[in-house]
């Protein structure tokens, strides 16, 4: 079966797992925000020598399903333009296809199904637009009013890509935008005297001013474009995906790049983007630069890049 593609729309890929709900309901809130489209959308993936008359009745389930979900959430939001698909084959190719023309591929994610991380990570790295990865929502936090974007950024295309998203995502919601960066010091002295404690002190210094010069950079062509945007500059020197899952706590969203068009690039996901996506407590846009483009030479020795 081929899937329809829906050109612009915010796509929701549910598969009715104890996410699926979350995926689709955040889905349906961001295409009524940004005046989108939305499609529905559920893969039905094979089953090795399944007869022809177990897919039909699988995909007629399915359908069935879906179509409960589709009510539910015309009830919610009755002015949304929603449509639904449900299509029989690969889950990653189908849903690679479908996001060439989205506007925004959706997924739930549970970090308590090891499979499930692998599959999410598998799509993330080979989509070829930007994907939000929506977690589960514990009882305990559902009620809590998140606000605010966060971005992080390193000067690679991909964290280039990635602020001018969630910039546009911030304008159009009015919400704060907060650009961070996040840098390391490669060296680890164990025992420094005065002087080269100094000289460290000195380094640190140099690097945190050449870091800061680099995000000043980054966000002045969005400050151009969205003039009255309220954006928050952070350089903060630690572990990119730990300041990143800090800087989201209490936020709507988080948003980071990813690098790589080679075949490897494509079919692995980046060790700080993976780290987020399985950890992360807030909705995760993940957004694929143009280029494979490393980050800056005068920084990249010192630096532990979100855009990766």
């Amino acid at each position: 079966m081929t899937a329809r593609l829906v050109t612009g729309a915010t796509i929701a890929a549910t598969d009715g797992g104890d996410t699926a709900s979350a995926a689709a309901d955040w889905a349906a809130d961001r295409a009524q925000r940004s005046e989108s489209p939305m499609a529905l959308v559920r893969v039905v993936e094979p089953i090795r020598h399944e007869l022809a008359t177990d897919v039909d009745r699988r995909v007629a389930a399915e359908r069935a399903d879906v179509q409960v979900e589709c009510a539910r959430l015309r009830a919610c939001h009755p002015t949304l333009d929603l449509t639904t698909d449900v299509v029989y084959g690969d889950p990653g190719e189908i849903l690679r296809q479908m996001s060439s023309s989205a506007n925004l591929l959706v997924i739930g994610s549970s970090s308590r199904r090891r499979h499930e991380s692998f599959v999410v990570d598998r799509l993330v790295a080979t989509t070829n637009g930007p994907v939000a990865v929506i977690p589960a929502v514990p009882a305990s936090t559902a009620e809590i009013a998140r606000h605010g974007i966060v971005v992080g950024v390193d000067g690679t295309d991909a964290s280039l890509a990635a602020l001018a998203f969630a910039a546009a995502e911030a304008a159009r919601s009015g919400e704060p935008l907060d650009v961070v960066h996040a840098w390391l010091d490669s060296r680890i002295i164990a025992k420094a005297d005065a002087a080269r404690a100094s000289d460290d002190a000195a380094r640190t210094a140099l690097l945190r001013s050449q870091h800061e010069a680099l995000l000043r950079d980054s966000v002045t062509a969005v400050t151009r474009e969205h003039p009255t945007l309220a954006v928050r500059e952070r350089v903060v020197q630690g572990d990119a995906a730990t300041v990143l899952l800090d800087a989201a706590s209490g936020r709507r969203m988080l948003v980071v790049g990813i690098n790589g068009r080679s075949r490897i690039a494509r079919f692995l996901l980046g060790s700080v983007s993976r780290a987020i996506v399985r950890a992360a407590a807030v909705p995760t846009v993940v957004v694929r630069g143009d280029t494979g483009e490393e980050a800056p030479a005068h920084v990249e020795a010192a630096s532990s890049a979100p855009g990766q």
